[in-house]
């Protein structure tokens, strides 16, 4: 029995341990991400429909590029940011050639991306719901 003893205080020990949190760092990308192609499926200024982004695809990258292809082909690269910290996550978008500067929130859930966004030197949304009668863009994306 006393062979065990160290054993059990391994174990007992030990459990907490495989318990904790995995870093950020070391976890697997989840099936929910941002990153990937999506198609343009509704879009909405200021709180009224627009098709002006009808047929474009937005790309992110892991590495935070990413770009807006137009149904023409040509490609407009970008800069993304997320702060996972919030919640919604914050979301902010650069268009590198012009330096059009975004921020917003944004969420992906059952692969569809929305995000809502303000220009810079605007308050950023702090929901997926922009209040009415604020200057901010609404985008829902599928793959």
């Amino acid at each position: 029995m006393s062979r065990l003893a160290p054993l059990a205080a391994f174990l007992l020990t030990a459990a907490p341990l495989s318990a904790a949190p995995v870093p950020k760092s070391l976890r697997k990308a989840a099936p929910d991400t941002i990153v990937g192609e999506w198609r343009e499926v509704k879009a909405d200024a200021d709180g009224r429909p627009t098709d002006a982004l009808t047929g474009y695809t937005w790309r992110f990258d892991a590495d935070g590029t990413a770009a807006v292809v137009w149904p023409n082909g040509n490609v407009i690269p970008a800069a993304y940011k997320l702060d996972e910290l919030t919640a919604p996550v914050g979301y902010d978008w650069t268009l590198t050639s012009g330096g059009h500067h975004f921020v917003g929130v944004c969420e992906v859930k059952d692969g569809v991306l929305r995000t809502v966004t303000a220009h810079a030197g605007k308050p950023r949304p702090t929901e997926l719901t922009p209040a009415p009668n604020v200057e901010y863009r609404t985008y829902v994306r599928s793959r």
